[in-house]
């Protein structure tokens, strides 16, 4: 039995696991370097020049909800508006929750009480 454990061992460090690596490594490339060009241009922060695109694009939302443009819009593109605000919230909601370390509010010393005990567990 230990040699036949031995005989696996040696064949899993001499066979599969250079084969394993191997193959890994380059779906590692390809998708690495997929993954480092949308990185580059998607996750990057804002340059200096295009804060006047930024405040433009600002400018034609507010200037579309005063002209009511969205009532003219076709329902496609109200559809994927509706979609980036409810992502835009859903993120600032999951940042609230881990910002405060728990999901169910905030600690507020003194706001619950009974008969002038604290009853929540402090944070």
């Amino acid at each position: 039995m230990a040699q036949k454990l031995v005989k696996f061992g040696s064949r899993l460090a001499t066979e599969v696991a250079p084969k394993a690596i191997r193959v890994t490594s380059e779906f590692a490339k390809v998708r690495g370097g997929r993954f480092w060009h949308y990185a580059k241009v998607e996750l990057r922060p804002p340059m200096l020049t295009e804060f006047a695109a930024i405040q433009e694009s600002i400018n034609n939302i507010i200037r579309g909800a005063q002209t009511k443009k969205f009532l003219t819009m076709p329902v496609r593109e109200v559809w994927l508006n509706t979609l980036v605000c409810l992502e835009i919230l859903f993120l600032f909601f999951i940042g609230e929750i881990l910002g405060k370390g728990c999901i169910i509010g905030y600690y507020i010393p003194g706001a619950w009480t009974v008969h002038g005990e604290d009853q929540r567990k402090k944070h």
